[in-house]
């Protein structure tokens, strides 16, 4: 894989995050202008990951059938048509085929995680990939909380509209590393088999590492969907100061996704995503702790935001590597993995937004109880066999 290439994918696999994100500054604002309740507003993003969630198979056997880059391009054309439904959805008013166009978008723009993870895994040597994940989850990073900030901008000193048409240019720009890539399907020359010292059932690893995958995209799109809320209704804060928060948020990512290589170094991959859920753990108990104690602010709660993103930084390209580690066939693997990281959030907003009613409920105990229950998995892992690494 050359460096035009790596830019390319770089920029193509984080573009479905960072495009469910835009909006989340603007959500009590799209709330008011549709006049839906909160329970109808999220699926402005259950929508758009049920989007992701049932492409990710199809676009798994397209990518076999026509190429990996071929599938690329075919989902940027996909996004494209998405984003005239939710523009038009947007200037007539009418909320059904706003997300729609959401649904369009996410289902598109699925297959860059699909068909590039698995480019990345055939066509990179595995010496290199460590630190290209952790570059991924930096541009994932930036682009997120970037994208976040300039919707939050654009809405508090033009109209939501202007961010709404926004959508279009962004897709039109995804056309050019789309049509860079190469579509030589050569890989690297291996000189050797990975080194598994942990035997066992291939697909139960491939799952198993995805659902502790699954945590960043849970955290992310729970953190999109209710922290401008409790922003807003809790706080008062208007969608750019609610931005600038955000953009801290920004800095703690980049300082973990920075700290994984170097822990990388002295502790195994299954021990760091084992430390970081603990990590998150706490993060929500002093959230909760708080909030109970009516001694919650506004930056106490961001400050357990902090802590969350810190450790997610390292999380996702440890769990990356981990996830897609196990299966011979990397699109099948990529599949499954991006099957459970873009399912498990659609699954913990609906069961959020039913169960409790007030938004910091739903956060904090969701978070709180899908990382407890994935932390009791990997210590099944790591008792079964304490240097779990990939030689």
């Amino acid at each position: 894989m050359n460096r035009q290439e790596k830019i390319c994918i770089v920029f193509l696999i984080p573009a479905a995050t960072v495009m469910a994100s835009f909006l989340s500054p603007a959500l009590g604002l799209l709330q008011d202008y549709f006049m839906v309740s909160k329970s109808t507003l999220s699926s402005v993003v259950t929508y758009y990951l049920a989007g992701c969630l049932l492409s990710q198979p199809l676009w798994g056997a397209t990518g076999k059938k026509i190429g990996k880059v071929r599938s690329i391009r075919l989902g940027v054309g996909t996004a494209l048509l998405g984003s005239l439904f939710l523009i038009t959805g947007w200037y007539i008013h009418y909320f059904t085929l706003f997300v729609s166009g959401r649904f369009l978008i996410g289902f598109g723009l699925s297959a860059h995680l699909v068909c590039g993870f698995a480019v990345v895994k055939e066509r990179l040597p595995p010496a290199s990939q460590r630190n290209f994940f952790t570059l991924i989850t930096v541009i994932f990073t930036v682009g997120t909380y970037s994208s976040m900030m300039l919707s939050g901008f654009m809405a508090q000193h033009y109209s939501l509209g202007a961010v709404v048409v926004c959508y279009l240019p962004v897709c039109l720009a995804l056309l050019v590393p789309a049509w860079c890539l190469s579509e030589d399907e050569k890989h690297f020359k291996k000189e050797a088999a990975p080194k598994l010292l942990l035997q066992s059932n291939t697909l139960f690893l491939t799952v198993m590492f995805s659902l502790t995958l699954a945590i960043t995209t849970l955290i992310a799109y729970m953190y999109a969907f209710y922290a401008p809320l409790i922003a807003t209704h809790n706080f008062g804060l208007q969608p750019q100061a609610y931005s600038i928060y955000s953009f801290f948020t920004l800095f703690f990512l980049l300082l973990g996704s920075f700290i994984y290589p170097r822990l990388a170094q002295v502790m195994s991959e299954l021990a760091l995503c084992i430390s970081g859920l603990v990590f998150i753990l706490c993060a929500n108990v002093l959230l909760l702790a708080l909030y109970s104690s009516a001694l919650l602010t506004v930056n106490s709660m961001f400050l357990s935001f902090y802590l969350m993103n810190f450790v997610l930084g390292a999380i996702y390209p440890a769990a990356t590597l981990l996830a897609l580690e196990f299966n011979l066939c990397k699109l099948t693997a990529a599949t499954i993995m991006n099957l459970i990281k873009m399912g498990v959030p659609i699954v913990a907003l609906y069961l959020s937004s039913r169960l409790f009613q007030d938004s910091i409920h739903s956060f904090a105990y969701t978070v709180l109880g899908y990382a407890g229950v994935c932390l009791l998995f990997l210590l099944a892992l790591q008792y079964q066999k304490k240097n779990f690494t990939i030689a």
